[in-house]
């Protein structure tokens, strides 16, 4: 019992916080997020630790929070008071619809000590470090590519030393100058299949860092194809602490097994879609585009069947009284009286909150703005932007009412209110007061001087609201 009761004195990390931090990682969470929300001036949180939590090496006890408890918690840490925001687009942006790439990722991979940046757990399953960048093609980094995609992901970071994780910075622009089509073109030409990843940069303490962020491959085993060097083919690597090398068999067997279960899952969810259609069901080959249904084969043709590749798991709806086409695991045909909306799944999911604002607050041109709308049908958030995507979409009132009645899923208080939105019987704006008529005035000329505390923020802030 005393032994225990030192392990848990010696923890900087609370009990509670750990019931949090499991609670997030169970939601999903980016553990790089998860840094940002518990690591302080005075106690870091060390990326390795949130690893040690999730492995149940580091307060195995600890029950998860519940996502009560959790909401409550990311809802009252943005009302902080010692929370300040650099400016008011921040406050509305999250850290987790960040990039793995992004800038402010990469930096917070990394802790500050003695004035230099040293990253958080120097090398984990997660993260590899090498001081140089050579060419796409290094067969160090393909071993590093294909180890963290058979494992959970993450990133190969270049101007790093790999035995104490210091940032020492690339000497050359051999990596900035390389295309990502080059990483690409090496990256398939040496493994099966090609997992996914993105390129970054970030600039610290004048000196720059390269990453490359390493999806994990759901597909897989990434299995090497060719020779090069220490890479050689057949070889199936996989990631581990500090380093990356041929999977163990227990791992190997392990990867498999979480294959195979999920595909027994796709095949069960496919199967209980058919048994619900019934003799409704049809079954689409996309590859020779024949239609297998009770009343025998149709064919696409291979125009039509290319097109659909592009909606595939969506939905396509043409002009008044023309048919629609949806390919949701099924192909059904019905008639359609909205006007051209295109909407696919992977835009349904991928939507967030922080989505729908940043692209407001950016103006950014999104591919399917109704989707940014209909959003709201999805949200508990009762003021998200929306007139500026109904604009982009060029839908009448009438068309965009339609699209919400219909919208699957969608919760009724939040369908009833983004209606009554629409129609314009509920509105955000509201008379400023004189103290709001001041900032907004000093806001058009130009003479509104930066805020000093977190009460002029909210001034600010207020006033911009109206």
């Amino acid at each position: 019992m005393v032994g225990n009761d030192a392990k848990k004195a010696r923890r900087s990390i609370s009990d509670q916080e750990i019931s949090l931090i499991k609670a997030m990682l169970k939601r999903g969470m980016e553990k790089t997020t998860i840094q940002a929300y518990f690591t302080h001036p005075d106690r870091p949180v060390n990326y390795g630790r949130i690893t040690n939590i999730e492995q149940g090496d580091y307060g195995p006890d600890i029950i998860s929070a519940g996502d009560e408890e959790l909401d409550k918690f990311l809802s009252e840490w943005r009302t902080r008071e010692d929370f300040v925001p650099q400016n008011l687009a921040e406050t509305l942006l999250d850290f987790a619809s960040l990039s793995a790439v992004h800038p402010k990722r990469l930096e917070a991979l990394f802790e500050i000590e003695n004035g230099s940046h040293v990253l958080r757990g120097v090398e984990t399953d997660e993260v590899e470090c090498k001081l140089t960048f050579q060419r796409p093609g290094n067969d160090r980094l393909l071993r590093a590519v294909a180890a963290l995609a058979n494992n959970r992901g993450g990133y190969v970071l270049f101007g790093v030393e790999d035995h104490t994780g210091l940032l020492k910075g690339l000497k050359d622009d051999r990596f900035s100058n390389n295309d990502p089509s080059k990483f690409a073109q090496a990256f398939k030409s040496a493994m099966e299949p090609c997992p996914r990843f993105e390129l970054g940069e970030v600039a610290l303490n004048g000196v720059t860092m390269g990453a490359v962020y390493v999806h994990a491959e759901l597909d897989g085993p990434v299995i090497a194809t060719r020779d090069e060097d220490s890479f050689k083919a057949g070889v199936v690597y996989y990631r581990y602490p500090g380093e990356s090398r041929a999977i163990h068999p227990a791992d190997f067997r392990r990867m498999l097994a979480a294959r195979d279960q999920r595909a027994r899952h796709e095949a069960a969810n496919l199967a209980k879609k058919v048994i619900e259609l019934g003799g409704d069901a049809a079954v689409l080959d996309l590859k020779n585009g024949r239609i297998d249904n009770r009343a025998g084969p149709i064919y696409m043709s291979p125009d039509l069947l290319s097109k659909l590749h592009l909606v595939r798991e969506g939905k396509f709806v043409q002009k008044e009284g023309a048919a629609t086409l949806r390919l949701v695991g099924d192909v059904e045909v019905a008639q359609g009286s909205s006007e051209n909306l295109i909407r696919e799944r992977i835009v349904r999911t991928a939507i967030k909150d922080s989505d729908v604002l940043r692209n407001f607050i950016e103006q950014a041109e999104v591919k399917f703005p109704a989707e940014y709308v209909l959003h709201s049908c999805h949200s508990n958030k009762h003021w998200l932007p929306i007139f500026y995507y109904l604009s982009s979409a060029g839908l009448s009132e009438a068309e965009i009412v339609s699209a919400v009645k219909v919208e699957e899923g969608a919760s009724p208080s939040a369908r009833g209110r983004l209606m009554d939105r629409i129609k314009g019987r509920m509105t955000a704006k509201t008379t400023p007061s004189m103290g709001s008529r001041s900032i907004i005035a000093s806001i058009l000329d130009g003479s509104l001087e930066q805020p000093k505390t977190l009460g002029d923020v909210r001034k600010h802030a207020n006033a911009i609201q109206g």
